[in-house]
């Protein structure tokens, strides 16, 4: 029988409170303190039966503030433990101690999925936020990067020897999240999703059946190699990575990048995009290309066609495509058009995070997208009422190396659609900020692209249903995921693979 207690905890000198309902005699505080003194971090907060009623509820640092305010559209879920990690080595006490426990776990690091599924309801979370070390090797142009690490962190260690990875367009986005979910990534239309800029990934050997033997596993292409590749699209769920080797990839020579824009008016957005779909199944995989609906504050709602240019050999004929773009865009309608250049962190701050701004998604992949499809999106976007919703179309990581069965994220070669609402989060809440009308939107869109789909980004999946994590896999690389899991996670120590959100937070499970 499970018991549903509540607990605020001064542990550290931290105090978080926690509802949480574990197994009756499961956890006990003598048992949790015995644990914290095996660590060099801390735990910060834990569940014990029959303690006295928090004064406050908890709090996470989460990216979507839909869980904010009165009656939020999203509660996250609420571990038992929560562990401040200081080295690998408490990773490897946390797990055991889950294991000891019969408690799943899960990883909290820089992040990368929106909607908090990184919180394990009743089990125990671990924060790895502090381990950062990032090892670099210009030579080889690899690097060995530890899971805590976000994509600024990554990208502050190397661009100074001119190299890149596909880390997400924003800083702050976590190597291991993005790593691990696929990776839609900087100059992926040039070097791939980021799974394909992987070499090896620091596990911890989970599966062995006795937790004594648990220990630091490099695996890759050669070593586990069925873990490898459920890891790369699939890793959450499968065993806990500590650190990632990466094979990097040079930028241009005086480490600028170079850009472009054309915008339309709404009114020719539709006559904009099929120049842009045209104009991009001829363009150099050296550039990276997007067409958006936004609204431009002073202006009103836009078309934007975006390039930016990653050759770093400084091509002839890729210098001569971009240089053709702004003309080309001009000729085709566009209003405006202009040139601009940055630094590989400046092109990272372009992309930054928006402030106190709750936001709901709805993405797809898509193996084309039809003119009937993007002008029903488009009329979706003109008839919209909020002022920072945002609507994207582009190519998605095609590197002709690799094949959609060579990793478990497999949607190379199609079409990344999202539609995207921001909106300011206010004391208020949901009610006062017009949540409601705000998902509807997004869940309209929705409903449009779901009559073109092939699947979802597992990194942007709101996981509301009990198929959702199966919407992010290929039919066959589903199969073979599962299979994976069953051989290296047999003691249900990581999240279900149809782990899905309830009302209460992530905590349904349709079958184990």
């Amino acid at each position: 029988m499970a018991a549903c207690a509540r607990t605020s905890v001064l542990w550290a000198g931290v105090v978080i409170a926690f509802l949480a309902c574990v197994a009756q005699g499961q956890l006990t505080q003598t048992s949790v303190e015995a644990f914290s003194r095996t660590l060099t971090g801390s735990v910060l907060a834990y569940n014990v039966s029959n303690e006295a009623k928090p004064s406050q509820p908890p709090t996470f640092d989460l990216w979507s503030y839909l869980e904010d305010g009165p009656n939020p559209y999203v509660k996250h879920s609420v571990p038992a433990v929560y562990v401040l990690a200081q080295d690998v080595n408490d990773i490897l006490e946390a797990l055991k101690f889950a294991a000891q426990n019969s408690l799943r776990s899960s990883i909290f690091s820089a992040g990368h999925q929106v909607v908090g599924v990184q919180l394990v309801p009743n089990g125990v979370t671990i924060d790895t936020r502090n381990l950062t070390g990032i090892d670099v090797d210009p030579d080889s142009q690899t690097a060995l990067v530890q899971s805590g690490s976000s994509g600024q962190d990554l990208i502050d260690a190397i661009e100074a020897y001119n190299l890149m990875w596909p880390t997400g367009h924003i800083g702050s986005v976590g190597v291991a999240g993005i790593a691990l979910g696929g990776g839609l990534g900087i100059g992926a239309n040039l070097w791939g999703a980021s799974v394909d800029s992987v070499l090896g990934i620091d596990v911890i050997s989970t599966w062995q059946n006795n937790s004594a033997d648990w220990e630091i596993v490099h695996i890759n292409s050669t070593n586990y190699p069925d873990l490898f590749w459920g890891m790369l699209g699939g890793g959450p769920m499968l065993a806990t990575a500590v650190a990632f080797e990466l094979q990097l990839h040079p930028i241009p020579a005086d480490g600028i990048l170079t850009q472009a824009k054309a915008i339309w008016p709404i009114e020719t957005a539709m006559e904009a995009f099929q120049w842009y779909y045209e104009w991009q199944q001829t363009t150099p995989i050296q550039l990276e290309t997007e067409y958006a609906l936004a609204t431009v504050p002073g202006v009103g709602q836009v078309a934007a066609v975006s390039i930016t240019n990653w050759d770093p050999e400084n091509t002839t004929s890729v210098t001569e495509a971009f240089e053709a773009f702004l003309p080309q865009a001009l000729a085709a309608g566009a209003a405006e058009a202009v040139l601009d250049e940055v630094t590989l962190t400046g092109y990272l701050d372009s992309y930054a995070a928006p402030g106190n701004l709750a936001y709901y998604i709805n993405d797809r992949f898509l193996l084309s997208v039809p003119d009937e499809l993007a002008d029903s999106l488009i009329t979706l976007f003109a008839n919209s009422s909020g002022p920072d919703y945002d609507l994207l179309i582009a190519p998605s990581p095609n590197l002709v190396s690799k094949n959609n069965s060579d990793t478990a994220f497999g949607y190379r070669d199609t079409w990344y659609v999202w539609v995207w609402p921001f909106w300011a989060r206010t004391a208020g809440g949901a009610a006062v900020d017009g949540d409601a009308e705000h998902i509807a939107w997004a869940a309209q869109g929705g409903e449009i692209l779901d009559l073109y789909a092939e699947g979802h980004y597992l990194n942007m999946n709101r996981f509301d249903s009990a198929d959702s994590t199966q919407t992010c896999f290929p039919p066959d690389n589903w199969a073979r995921l599962q299979q994976v899991k069953t051989k290296y996670d047999p003691h249900n120590l990581f999240r279900p693979l149809d782990y899905y959100r309830t009302n209460d937070g992530f905590s349904g499970v349709a079958a184990n």
